[in-house]
């Protein structure tokens, strides 16, 4: 990156980025061996440095061979030439490569397992730690706010955090009298904590490092995560909802936050607490389990467990809420956007197939999701869970809908001719699990109702682009 940069000081073109762009695109992955999904949760978390070893065994001689079979076909009569050497790499968590920049090769490591929203250099662990010793050490109550304090006023601030950016509220991360690089990190940090490698939406909406004078800007921008190092932003509370102070590890909430607006879901649990007699009074004081899970983060910490089982960690609450969600949904609203139900699970007793499940016969009981014990404990962490996931439903990490159905239509039209083209299957393949299930549900309503988006027995004409039906132009 500095002989780069030192190349566009000395000619600031496009062609000197373009250079760079055809560098970082030529490096050679293709002995990075493809793991499954299981397989990348295991590798991560674990500090083996020969798991998946034989996975590169694997790609090492399929590379040799097929480098025989090239060898062979094209010199029949010459004897055959030794091998090219690979060798296996030290450590299966990095894959060794190389960038030629400039007739330079430059060594490189690539992380093996790369989850969406993972950016940069960063540590969860010294996130945590940062703002969980003056937690624990003098802990102070923070103003009651339904999407934030889901824990009551000593809701870990860690917890804080992560609530406030599932809730899509602005964050800033302020570092008086310390490098940007360090506001840079737990910006980048805290996008990853959320994210979990699951939920998307959050790095798109990241400032690693801005100013005063670009406050402007910043502001229009709805759930931004910035980091500032001029203490001027602790002083304006109407700039953030958030403000995560880095040299004295606390949180703040702003006086001007929004209130949680009153929605169908805290209607529906507020008739079910005072028909089941479930107050707050009668929670335990953990329903959403929080304060265990902190608890055994830190425990994993002073264990030294190391950052790749941290972020499997977090990687499993930020899935546990993702299914809470959706458990959620299908209470108050009788489905969910997270998931399709299949053919005899129908989530109503009174099935509108017709359908239903022998629990006799094991290869007919089907279930997904979380499980709890029993249906208090479901229903009482639902109860403290309903603002966080309410106001969640609405962010755009969560589905990602447009809200004009013909564009919704028109989207799925367009990915099912992606999927059929040879070239666009691969495009199809790396969708993550989210998008596919908003496109099987979209796909779903389109096909119940039987109103294609176009079509002349519609009276649409011809079929219209999708940017032709985004701006609505022949549907006046």
């Amino acid at each position: 990156m500095a002989i780069s940069l030192e190349d566009y000081f000395k000619n600031p073109y496009l062609e000197t980025l373009a250079s760079l762009y055809n560098a970082l695109n030529a490096m050679d992955l293709s002995l990075l061996p493809k793991l499954s999904l299981l397989e990348r949760q295991i590798l991560q978390a674990s500090n083996c440095k020969d798991m998946f070893i034989e996975k590169f065994e694997q790609m090492i001689r399929q590379r040799i061979e097929s480098e025989g079979e090239s060898s062979d076909s094209d010199s029949p009569a010459s004897p055959r030439k030794p091998a090219a050497k690979y060798t296996l790499p030290r450590d299966t968590h990095e894959f060794e490569s190389k960038i030629v920049y400039n007739d330079i090769p430059i060594p490189v490591k690539v992380p093996t397992v790369i989850w969406p929203e993972v950016v940069g250099d960063f540590s969860l662990i010294k996130l945590i730690q940062t703002f969980s010793g003056p937690h624990s050490t003098s802990p102070q109550p923070f103003p009651i706010h339904p999407h934030l304090t889901t824990s009551g006023p000593y809701t870990h601030p860690i917890i804080i955090l992560v609530n406030a950016m599932l809730t899509q509220k602005r964050v800033v991360f302020l570092g008086h009298n310390r490098p940007s690089g360090e506001v840079a990190e737990a910006v980048l940090a805290a996008c990853a904590l959320a994210s979990g490698g699951i939920l998307r939406g959050f790095t798109r909406h990241a400032f690693p490092y801005t100013d005063l004078t670009k406050i402007d800007d910043l502001l229009k921008v709805p759930g931004f995560i910035a980091g500032v190092t001029n203490p001027t932003f602790a002083n304006h509370p109407e700039w953030w909802d958030v403000l995560c102070d880095l040299p004295t590890g606390r949180i703040k909430i702003s006086s001007h936050v929004e209130p949680a607006p009153i929605t169908e879901g805290l209607l529906y649990f507020q008739q079910q607490a005072a028909l089941n007699h479930l107050h707050a009074s009668n929670l335990n004081s953990d329903p959403t389990g929080d304060n265990l899970f902190m608890e055994d983060v830190q425990r994993s910490i002073t264990n030294r467990h190391g950052e790749n089982a941290i972020r499997a960690k977090w990687r499993a609450y930020i899935l546990k809420f993702a299914r809470v969600a959706s458990a959620f949904e299908e209470t108050v609203y009788g489905a969910s956007n997270l998931y399709i139900i299949g053919p005899n699970e129908e989530l109503s007793p009174e099935s509108p197939s017709g359908v239903q499940a022998d629990p006799l016969d094991p290869t007919t009981l089907r279930g997904h999701g979380h499980v709890w014990p029993d249906e208090i404990s479901k229903q009482r962490e639902l109860m403290a869970s309903v603002s966080r996931i309410e106001g969640w439903r609405t962010t755009r990490s969560m589905g990602l809908f447009h809200p004009d159905q013909t564009v919704r239509e028109a989207t799925v039209d367009l990915l099912e001719r992606i999927s059929k083209h040879p070239a666009g299957q691969h495009f199809w393949n790396q969708l993550n699990r989210f998008a596919k299930l908003a496109f099987f549900r979209v796909k779903r309503e389109r096909d119940a109702s039987q109103s294609p988006i176009s079509g002349p027995e519609m009276g649409f004409g011809a079929p219209q682009s999708l940017v032709g039906v985004a701006m609505g132009d022949g549907l006046r």
